[in-house]
Protein backbone atom coordinates (compact mmCIF):
# COMPACT_ATOMS: atom_id res chain seq x y z
CA UNK A 1 0.00 0.00 0.00
CA UNK A 2 2.85 2.41 0.79
CA UNK A 3 4.35 1.84 -2.69
CA UNK A 4 0.97 2.47 -4.30
CA UNK A 5 0.49 5.60 -2.20
CA UNK A 6 3.94 6.88 -3.18
CA UNK A 7 3.25 6.24 -6.88
CA UNK A 8 -0.03 8.15 -6.71
CA UNK A 9 1.66 11.05 -4.93
CA UNK A 10 4.36 11.13 -7.61
CA UNK A 11 1.68 11.25 -10.33
CA UNK A 12 -0.09 14.06 -8.47
CA UNK A 13 3.10 16.08 -8.08
CA UNK A 14 4.00 15.52 -11.74
CA UNK A 15 0.62 16.91 -12.85
CA UNK A 16 0.98 19.91 -10.53
CA UNK A 17 4.50 20.66 -11.81
CA UNK A 18 3.36 20.22 -15.41
CA UNK A 19 0.44 22.56 -14.73
CA UNK A 20 2.75 25.26 -13.33
CA UNK A 21 5.31 24.92 -16.14
CA UNK A 22 2.79 24.78 -18.99
CA UNK A 23 0.91 27.77 -17.60
CA UNK A 24 3.56 30.01 -19.14
CA UNK A 25 2.61 28.70 -22.60
CA UNK A 26 -1.15 28.83 -22.20
CA UNK A 27 -3.37 29.93 -25.02
CA UNK A 28 -6.48 30.01 -22.87
CA UNK A 29 -7.07 30.45 -19.12
CA UNK A 30 -10.40 29.99 -17.38
CA UNK A 31 -11.94 29.90 -13.92
CA UNK A 32 -14.98 27.77 -13.14
CA UNK A 33 -17.47 27.51 -10.28
CA UNK A 34 -19.35 24.20 -10.12
CA UNK A 35 -21.85 22.56 -7.78
CA UNK A 36 -22.47 18.82 -7.62
CA UNK A 37 -25.07 16.50 -6.13
CA UNK A 38 -25.38 12.73 -6.17
CA UNK A 39 -24.80 9.52 -4.20
CA UNK A 40 -22.02 8.01 -2.12
CA UNK A 41 -21.28 4.36 -1.46
CA UNK A 42 -19.03 3.00 1.28
CA UNK A 43 -17.65 -0.40 0.33
CA UNK A 44 -17.93 -3.17 2.93
CA UNK A 45 -19.33 -0.82 5.59
CA UNK A 46 -21.57 -2.37 8.21
CA UNK A 47 -23.19 -0.52 11.07
CA UNK A 48 -21.22 2.71 10.86
CA UNK A 49 -21.40 5.27 8.06
CA UNK A 50 -23.62 3.77 5.40
CA UNK A 51 -25.56 1.15 7.38
CA UNK A 52 -27.42 -1.17 5.02
CA UNK A 53 -28.51 1.12 2.15
CA UNK A 54 -25.51 2.79 0.53
CA UNK A 55 -27.33 4.48 -2.37
CA UNK A 56 -30.75 5.02 -0.77
CA UNK A 57 -29.48 6.83 2.31
CA UNK A 58 -26.11 8.36 1.38
CA UNK A 59 -25.75 11.66 -0.44
CA UNK A 60 -22.84 13.53 -1.96
CA UNK A 61 -22.61 17.29 -2.52
CA UNK A 62 -19.77 19.54 -3.65
CA UNK A 63 -18.73 23.11 -4.36
CA UNK A 64 -15.75 23.58 -6.70
CA UNK A 65 -13.50 26.44 -7.70
CA UNK A 66 -11.50 25.14 -10.67
CA UNK A 67 -8.70 26.77 -12.66
CA UNK A 68 -8.23 25.58 -16.25
CA UNK A 69 -5.54 26.38 -18.75
CA UNK A 70 -5.14 25.15 -22.31
CA UNK A 71 -1.63 25.00 -23.80
CA UNK A 72 -1.19 26.25 -27.35
CA UNK A 73 -2.18 23.96 -30.24
CA UNK A 74 -3.64 21.24 -27.99
CA UNK A 75 -7.07 19.71 -27.49
CA UNK A 76 -6.81 19.33 -23.72
CA UNK A 77 -7.06 21.53 -20.64
CA UNK A 78 -5.10 21.11 -17.42
CA UNK A 79 -7.12 21.66 -14.26
CA UNK A 80 -6.60 22.23 -10.56
CA UNK A 81 -8.32 24.20 -7.83
CA UNK A 82 -10.10 23.72 -4.52
CA UNK A 83 -13.11 21.52 -3.73
CA UNK A 84 -15.33 21.36 -0.65
CA UNK A 85 -17.46 18.22 -0.57
CA UNK A 86 -19.59 16.26 1.89
CA UNK A 87 -20.58 12.61 2.21
CA UNK A 88 -23.71 12.32 4.32
CA UNK A 89 -26.08 9.60 5.48
CA UNK A 90 -29.51 11.29 5.56
CA UNK A 91 -31.12 8.51 7.60
CA UNK A 92 -28.66 8.13 10.46
CA UNK A 93 -27.09 11.62 10.26
CA UNK A 94 -23.48 10.60 9.67
CA UNK A 95 -21.31 12.92 7.60
CA UNK A 96 -17.75 13.53 6.45
CA UNK A 97 -16.65 16.91 5.03
CA UNK A 98 -13.50 17.27 2.93
CA UNK A 99 -11.28 19.89 1.37
CA UNK A 100 -9.61 18.55 -1.77
CA UNK A 101 -7.02 19.83 -4.24
CA UNK A 102 -7.44 18.12 -7.63
CA UNK A 103 -5.00 17.85 -10.53
CA UNK A 104 -6.00 16.44 -13.89
CA UNK A 105 -6.68 16.74 -17.61
CA UNK A 106 -9.84 17.36 -19.64
CA UNK A 107 -9.89 16.54 -23.35
CA UNK A 108 -12.14 18.91 -25.30
CA UNK A 109 -13.72 18.38 -28.72
CA UNK A 110 -15.98 20.83 -30.54
CA UNK A 111 -16.58 24.54 -30.94
CA UNK A 112 -19.56 26.21 -29.29
CA UNK A 113 -20.88 22.88 -27.97
CA UNK A 114 -17.91 20.89 -26.68
CA UNK A 115 -17.56 17.32 -25.49
CA UNK A 116 -15.42 17.08 -22.35
CA UNK A 117 -13.79 13.82 -21.21
CA UNK A 118 -11.28 13.85 -18.41
CA UNK A 119 -9.92 12.59 -15.15
CA UNK A 120 -7.29 13.11 -12.52
CA UNK A 121 -6.21 12.58 -8.95
CA UNK A 122 -6.85 14.57 -5.79
CA UNK A 123 -5.50 14.98 -2.30
CA UNK A 124 -8.08 15.54 0.41
CA UNK A 125 -8.38 16.08 4.14
CA UNK A 126 -11.36 15.52 6.44
CA UNK A 127 -12.10 18.93 8.00
CA UNK A 128 -15.25 17.86 9.87
CA UNK A 129 -17.19 14.72 10.76
CA UNK A 130 -20.47 14.06 12.51
CA UNK A 131 -21.79 10.92 14.13
CA UNK A 132 -18.65 8.83 13.56
CA UNK A 133 -18.10 6.47 16.46
CA UNK A 134 -15.03 7.15 18.59
CA UNK A 135 -13.76 3.59 18.21
CA UNK A 136 -13.57 3.96 14.41
CA UNK A 137 -10.03 4.46 13.13
CA UNK A 138 -10.89 7.41 10.84
CA UNK A 139 -8.18 8.42 8.37
CA UNK A 140 -8.34 12.16 7.71
CA UNK A 141 -5.79 12.22 4.88
CA UNK A 142 -7.12 10.87 1.58
CA UNK A 143 -5.89 10.30 -1.96
CA UNK A 144 -8.46 9.65 -4.65
CA UNK A 145 -9.16 9.58 -8.35
CA UNK A 146 -11.88 10.99 -10.59
CA UNK A 147 -13.27 10.57 -14.10
CA UNK A 148 -15.76 12.87 -15.79
CA UNK A 149 -17.80 13.09 -18.99
CA UNK A 150 -19.95 16.02 -20.06
CA UNK A 151 -20.48 19.06 -22.23
CA UNK A 152 -19.80 22.77 -22.21
CA UNK A 153 -21.91 25.26 -24.12
CA UNK A 154 -20.66 28.74 -24.96
CA UNK A 155 -23.08 31.40 -23.72
CA UNK A 156 -20.75 34.15 -24.94
CA UNK A 157 -17.11 34.62 -25.95
CA UNK A 158 -16.05 34.44 -22.32
CA UNK A 159 -18.74 32.49 -20.44
CA UNK A 160 -19.57 28.79 -20.84
CA UNK A 161 -22.09 26.51 -19.17
CA UNK A 162 -20.83 23.13 -17.91
CA UNK A 163 -22.92 20.00 -17.35
CA UNK A 164 -21.23 16.67 -16.61
CA UNK A 165 -21.31 13.39 -14.74
CA UNK A 166 -18.39 12.57 -12.45
CA UNK A 167 -17.29 9.53 -10.50
CA UNK A 168 -14.86 9.78 -7.57
CA UNK A 169 -13.11 6.84 -5.92
CA UNK A 170 -10.83 6.55 -2.91
CA UNK A 171 -7.39 4.99 -3.24
CA UNK A 172 -6.89 4.91 0.54
CA UNK A 173 -9.28 3.61 3.17
CA UNK A 174 -11.50 6.06 5.05
CA UNK A 175 -11.52 3.98 8.19
CA UNK A 176 -11.26 0.43 9.43
CA UNK A 177 -13.37 -1.43 11.95
CA UNK A 178 -12.80 -4.66 13.83
CA UNK A 179 -15.12 -7.51 12.89
CA UNK A 180 -15.30 -11.21 13.60
CA UNK A 181 -16.14 -14.20 11.42
CA UNK A 182 -18.76 -16.83 12.38
CA UNK A 183 -15.90 -18.94 13.72
CA UNK A 184 -14.76 -16.10 15.97
CA UNK A 185 -11.69 -15.03 14.01
CA UNK A 186 -10.93 -11.31 14.26
CA UNK A 187 -10.35 -9.29 11.08
CA UNK A 188 -10.49 -5.67 9.99
CA UNK A 189 -12.81 -4.23 7.37
CA UNK A 190 -11.09 -1.49 5.37
CA UNK A 191 -13.69 0.94 4.09
CA UNK A 192 -13.33 3.06 0.92
CA UNK A 193 -15.82 5.42 -0.68
CA UNK A 194 -17.06 6.08 -4.20
CA UNK A 195 -19.20 8.97 -5.42
CA UNK A 196 -21.37 9.36 -8.51
CA UNK A 197 -22.88 12.76 -9.18
CA UNK A 198 -24.07 15.36 -11.65
CA UNK A 199 -22.37 18.74 -11.61
CA UNK A 200 -23.22 22.02 -13.30
CA UNK A 201 -21.38 25.30 -13.36
CA UNK A 202 -20.17 28.38 -15.19
CA UNK A 203 -16.70 28.95 -16.60
CA UNK A 204 -15.24 32.39 -17.27
CA UNK A 205 -12.36 32.69 -19.78
CA UNK A 206 -10.15 35.62 -18.76
CA UNK A 207 -7.36 35.00 -21.30
CA UNK A 208 -7.73 33.77 -24.87
CA UNK A 209 -4.78 34.45 -27.21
Amino acid sequence: MNARKNNILKLYLFIICFLIFSDFFSQEKSLGINIGYGSTKFKEARGNINLENPFNDNRYSSLELIYYHKPKKTSFMIKSGLIYDKRKNIKEDYSLSYLRVPAGLDFVLGNKLKLVLGGGVNIGYVIANKGIEKNVDLKKFQIGGEINLGFTFGLSDKISLLSSYQSNFDFLKIYKIESSSPSGAIFYEKIKGTDGFIKVGLTYTFLNN
